[in-house]
């Protein structure tokens, strides 16, 4: 169906489409991953309305920068495993997140 769609339209249309029926979750896998910066801010602004709406927003990302900036509460897993959960600097902080995700 969006396979003659280019990516940054294929990844819109994922985030957009779903908002046409009304869930109170919605579980999204990485959708800020190749976007330019300008599609980016709108999927942001798409996530924050759903979220004022008050639908529960789940997504995947390796951004951390977003996850701080949308997120009220986080899951860390490493390789399946849960490594850390709750408020995002405090999870974020957490010894065993920081050794797992920077090597340190």
């Amino acid at each position: 169906m969006y396979s003659r769609l280019p990516r940054p339209r294929v990844r819109t249309r994922q985030t957009v489409q779903p908002r046409l029926g009304f869930a109170r979750i919605r579980l999204f896998d990485e959708p800020f991953a190749g976007l330019f910066p300008q599609m980016l801010e709108r999927v942001k602004t798409i996530i924050r309305r759903m979220r004022d709406e008050g639908r529960t927003i789940i997504f995947i990302s390796h951004n951390m920068d977003i996850v701080r900036e949308l997120s009220d509460r986080i899951f860390v897993l490493d390789s399946g495993e849960l490594l850390a959960s709750g408020d995002v600097e405090e999870a974020l902080s957490r010894p065993e997140v920081i050794e797992a995700y920077l090597g340190a």
